[in-house]
């Protein structure tokens, strides 16, 4: 629950590193866990006793002390939010733009089917307390004069073995989606907000056909319609891509079809035009 590399350098030298590559903003995840650990347990926890937690204490200490060698600034009682704190300031002293990313609610290694955090109700995934921790860090990140955006959730995809297969549908990502979302703008109106769709986030043509998702408790047709959202017009969509397709000409298409339609104004099947953005991606790179 503390962003990885500190042990190997300094938040100031890793946001150089990266604006010397020309990238002018970061991605920096967070688990729903420890929002709840804040809010549960009487706050937060030292670094120091969260490393010992997972590592033992021979290997969280041992990583500790790395993290305070390059990090001589961090007071040994740092906690896992003020290390947050600290890289939000630094990226507003080099003018790096910053963008808070829901990850996971169990904190661990994303993402599989089986891991608990793959849909909402998932062994992990309590939707309530995932909603609460998004208004918290929307609410925090007021005091973060670099924070532009948040992402709702990671990878949002079809469990291994859920108990409600039938959950598993565009009108319960709709409901729960835009729940999230009313909840981050109500606690910082000013931030965009990024939607993710299905399937590892690589499906996200029902958002901007207006495709029907399904009815609503009065049998209404529900579609995404961003002119009937409060936060409309702070909307952003992105898409990872995994596709290990080889062929140029079939990936592209796949990918217009699925999310680049979306910029396509001339596109007689878009309904909403929304800004997109790539957020992950990779490709086999043994592959001409």
């Amino acid at each position: 629950m503390v962003p990885e590399g500190l042990q190997y350098a300094s938040i100031p030298d890793a946001i150089k590193k990266i604006k010397s590559i020309g990238m002018n903003a970061i991605r920096l995840t967070w688990a729903v866990e420890m929002v709840d650990n804040i809010l549960d347990n009487g706050g937060d926890v030292a670094i120091k006793t969260s490393f010992i937690n997972v590592l033992g204490v021979q290997n969280g200490t041992k990583v500790f002390d790395q993290v305070m060698k390059n990090n001589p600034t961090f007071s040994p009682n740092i906690t896992r939010l003020e290390v947050f704190d600290a890289i939000a300031q630094e990226c507003a002293k080099q003018q790096i733009y910053l963008h808070l990313d829901n990850h996971v609610s169990k904190a661990g290694w994303c993402c599989k089917g089986d891991d608990g955090n793959a849909w909402f109700g998932d062994d992990y995934f309590n939707t309530t307390k995932w909603q609460r921790a998004l208004g918290y860090m929307a609410e925090h990140g007021k005091s973060w004069p670099s924070l532009v955006s948040m992402g709702l959730r990671n990878e949002l995809r079809r469990p291994n073995g859920f108990k409600n297969w039938a959950s598993y549908n565009w009108m319960n990502w709709y409901d729960n989606m835009t729940g999230a979302a009313a909840a981050v703008h109500k606690a910082n109106p000013d931030l965009l907000i990024f939607f993710s769709g299905l399937g590892y986030d690589s499906e996200l043509r029902p958002i901007f056909t207006g495709r029907a998702m399904g009815v609503d408790a009065a049998n209404n047709t529900v579609t995404f319609n961003k002119k009937k959202l409060d936060y409309g017009n702070k909307i952003v969509l992105e898409v990872h891509d995994y596709d290990m397709d080889s062929n140029c000409t079939t990936k592209m298409g796949k990918l217009t079809k699925n999310s680049f339609a979306v910029l396509d104004k001339s596109d007689p099947t878009v309904q909403d035009v929304y800004p997109l953005v790539m957020s992950e991606w990779g490709y086999e790179q043994s592959v001409d």
